[in-house]
């Protein structure tokens, strides 16, 4: 399927910003299932482009006259393939690097429970084990519209929104030993339309690779989704951080819209 995708990424101050600095990642990968044809940013400002530690492309963008508002328009064509959840064998570093805690990861002594007893005991069936665990995350953790907040919040409340969801599974799956990263990207649907998303990658040995969940979802990933990037925790893999001198309050309002170009 090729798709023709649009992201508008607004950026509101309630005051003037004197300076102000953001990356961007809100080009997709080209990972298993995706292939990248062409992209575009529109900006404010010049970006430049590298790639992360974690082989996400990124737009370093920088504006120093005072601005009250920041516009960006990132223009994307990819083909994708439903290639089912499981990834290329390495995908980059190392799996052992995506088992460090994050403050967004970090369990309470409840969360390492709660791991150990779904997924303590998994031994060479890790696979059905994490298939099974995504339905006690979603159990446990009820989806709300809810900011990001980390793992430990939206354990103790039993509700998060889909990235608490996913930092809930991570952690979860860290505690238990098994190396795990956040995803995020877009959930596309049958009427072309796409919202923001994240969902998880894990380990699961030579023998499987990377597999793909979608834990909001309780599922395996699938053809629907679109990789924009990965990392330990959201704040590595989120599509605009950034920081700012003056003002005041940032607000960011982001809309996405999909055009399919042929089946």
């Amino acid at each position: 399927m090729l798709y023709q995708i649009r992201h508008e990424t607004r950026c509101r101050f309630d005051s003037p910003a004197t300076y102000s600095i953001h990356k961007l990642r809100v080009t997709p990968r080209e990972d298993a299932g995706q292939r990248l044809k062409r992209s575009q940013i529109i900006a404010p400002a010049r970006c430049s482009k590298s790639h992360d530690v974690w082989g996400n492309t990124a737009h370093l963008m920088t504006l120093t006259a005072p601005h009250d508002e920041i516009d960006v328009i990132s223009l994307s064509t990819l083909e994708t393939v439903d290639a089912g959840p499981q990834l290329a064998a390495h995908g980059g570093l190392a799996p052992l690097a995506f088992l460090a805690e994050t403050p967004l990861t970090a369990p309470d002594e409840g969360l390492r429970e709660f791991a150990m007893q779904h997924l303590g005991g998994s031994g060479s069936n890790r696979l059905g084990a994490v298939r099974e665990f995504l339905s006690a995350v979603t159990e446990r953790v009820q989806l709300a519209a809810a900011p990001c907040e980390g793992a430990r919040p939206a354990f103790a409340r039993g509700n998060g929104a889909s990235c608490d969801q996913t930092h809930v599974f991570l952690a979860a799956c860290r505690a238990a030993s098994i190396p795990a990263r956040f995803v995020s990207g877009y959930l596309l649907s049958e009427l072309d339309h796409a919202t923001g998303h994240a969902w998880a990658d894990v380990w699961l040995g030579a023998d499987y690779g990377w597999i793909s969940f979608d834990v909001s979802n309780a599922r395996l990933a699938d053809g629907n989704l679109v990789r924009l990037a990965v990392g330990r925790d959201r704040l590595e893999a989120c599509s605009l951080r950034g920081s700012h001198q003056g003002g005041g309050v940032e607000a960011v309002e982001e809309r996405i819209s999909v055009t399919r170009v042929r089946n």
